[in-house]
Order: C-alpha cells, then structure tokens, then sequence
C-alpha cells in the first residue's frame, strides 16, 4: 500500500526523477523487511537485534549527556540532544525504529538476563525520545505500540478460541 501511494504520489511531483529514488529506497527497505521476516533463521536475528538495541543504549547515553549540557562537539543549537545524527527528528526517526523492537524483544525474551537488556534499553530509548521533545517521534512511537498491543491480544484471542493456532504458539 505505501508503495502504491507512494509510485501515485509521482504524478503531481516537482521532480519525478528524485521521486523515484526515493520510491527505489522504499521499495529495497520493503524488500529487505521481506526477507528478514521470511528467510531468516532466529539464532542469525536475534544477535542483531541486541546490537541495535546496543546502539541504541550509546546514542541514548550521548544524548543525555547533551542534555545535560555536556558535549564532545560543539553544535549549532545548543540544549537539544540528537546525538550523532545532527537533528533531533532524526534521532527520534532512529528512535521509532528501534522502541518497537526493544518492546517485542522484551516481550518474547524468556530469559532474566535478555528481559533486562531489553527493558532497560526499552527505559534508555523512551527517555531520550522524551529528551528530544519530536512531537512526530512519540506520536509514531504511541501508534506502534498500539499496534503491537492490538496484535498481541487479537493474537492471544485467536489462540483462545482456535486450537490449532495455539498449537502453532
């Protein structure tokens, strides 16, 4: 569907030509979303998931300390944390990408030790997400999580009522 938007949306563009770069962007992204979901194997996921994560608790850190007004670099805007990648929106753009997957992970961890590497990364994003103050990051953050949240019960209840999707759980 953002695909299809996305190839209609070139008909009253400026530029076409930039247009389809950037719908050549999205489509990859899709592409790549695809066969990660589908193809994949979970011990080859996982790792990676917890070295975004990891990233994640770095540039969260980087932004407190910018926060607090404590810089490696000196900057344009003062007081405004968005640690490496130059403006906040981006760092919240980063941010909702990785708050949905630290709260799955959480979800589905079912050790102590991977709960806690999930939840306090979970706690280090959402504060620095706060810290950044895009408005457009915590209300796409809101939305995933509902998102996730409707899936999980729709999916429980399926399981409930169903048998053989419980069998698949």
């Amino acid at each position: 569907l953002l695909v299809g938007v996305g190839l209609c949306s070139l008909l009253g563009a400026l530029n076409p030509f930039e247009g389809i770069e950037l719908w050549l962007q999205w489509l990859g992204a899709m592409i790549l979303v695809f066969i990660v979901a589908n193809y994949l194997k979970r011990d080859i996921v996982n790792p990676s998931l917890k070295l975004l994560i990891g990233v994640g608790y770095i540039i969260s850190i980087y932004g407190f300390f910018q926060e607090l007004c404590f810089d490696w670099v000196t900057h344009v805007s003062p007081h405004t944390p968005f640690a490496t990648f130059g403006n906040v929106n981006w760092a919240a753009q980063f941010l909702v990408i990785l708050i949905p997957l630290a709260l799955v992970m959480f979800m589905q961890a079912k050790e102590s030790k991977d709960k806690v590497f999930a939840g306090g990364g979970l706690i280090l994003l959402l504060l620095y997400l706060f810290f950044t103050r895009s408005r457009g990051g915590m209300l796409a953050v809101f939305l995933s999580t509902l998102f996730i949240i409707f899936q999980v019960f729709f999916r429980t209840r399926s399981a409930l009522v169903n048998p053989e999707v419980r069998k698949k759980m």
